[in-house]
């Protein structure tokens, strides 16, 4: 069986010359792996969308823009000299193939169960050829494929079973006080990536209060997120639209806001 290429020199082209180290875009050149990432979660989001509208004409505008960024993760790769786009299609199409014998290698299943044990055996000997990264924890947490949110609280939970845990939620709260401080101290020194990690640690301190209260964050955070919705589209109807909205000064903003904020609550 013939397996049909696909071309994508001039994607792979045009990411090159836009990573021109002399007459490339800026905003290219500023990009890092992991500046990257939360903007690919942004368009796997939108790629979703489309396909629960079943939009064709924008789900192929979002698989484009998808595909444009698994190109730019593999043009940084191919600058730090690690891999090119063409190792990623070659790896991925042989992964394949390996996986499902039972279409290129003839190999005969007795029933779907019995194919899908393969598949997981298959993949355990793929995943044997690289180091482990927490060889003692990955068999408790198997979280890799989580939202960073869910992987925490994941985390979290299974080394509660091994009886590292607080006994109570107001345990937390003086940790929680604890990173704001210590990213207070890095937001002193400028030091962005720093203050990153401080950032992380007081998410991290905060999901478990959660963890601790039986609160689900995902959820609590879209509530929250829905509350401002509510509020600004409020504050903004209040002043007749976006223009004399934005025409307040910041202290009539807030006292708007606490005035839209009080009334909900009444």
């Amino acid at each position: 069986m013939k397996i049909k290429t696909t071309d994508l020199t001039s994607l792979t082209d045009i990411m090159a010359r836009l990573r021109d180290p002399v007459d490339g875009c800026p905003w290219d050149l500023q990009q890092s792996h992991a500046t990257l990432v939360p903007m690919t979660f942004e368009e796997v989001a939108e790629l979703a969308d489309a396909v629960a509208a079943g939009d064709s004409a924008n789900l192929c505008e979002e698989l484009g823009d998808v595909l444009f960024h698994l190109v730019f993760y593999a043009q940084l790769a191919e600058e730090a000299g690690d891999f090119d786009m063409q190792t990623v299609i070659d790896q991925v199409a042989e992964k394949m193939v390996r996986r499902h014998p039972h279409i290129f290698a003839g190999k005969v299943y007795a029933n779907e169960a019995e194919q899908a044990a393969d598949w997981q055996r298959i993949k355990a000997e793929e995943k044997a050829l690289y180091p482990d990264t927490y060889p003692h924890l990955t068999p408790l947490l198997k979280t890799d494929n989580l939202p960073a949110m869910a992987q925490s609280v994941a985390m979290q939970k299974q080394l509660q079973k091994l009886g590292f845990d607080w006994q109570h939620a107001d345990e937390v709260v003086p940790k929680i006080h604890e990173e704001i401080d210590e990213l207070k101290a890095e937001m002193q020194t400028g030091d962005t990536e720093a203050m990153a990690d401080e950032f992380g640690d007081l998410l991290f301190a905060v999901l478990n209060l959660g963890r601790k209260l039986k609160i689900d964050p995902e959820m609590a955070l879209r509530k929250a997120n829905h509350k401002f919705y509510s509020r600004s589209e409020q504050m903004i109807a209040e002043m007749g639209g976006t223009a004399a909205f934005a025409d307040l000064s910041l202290d009539e903003k807030e006292a708007l806001w606490q005035a839209v904020k009080e009334k909900v609550s009444e």
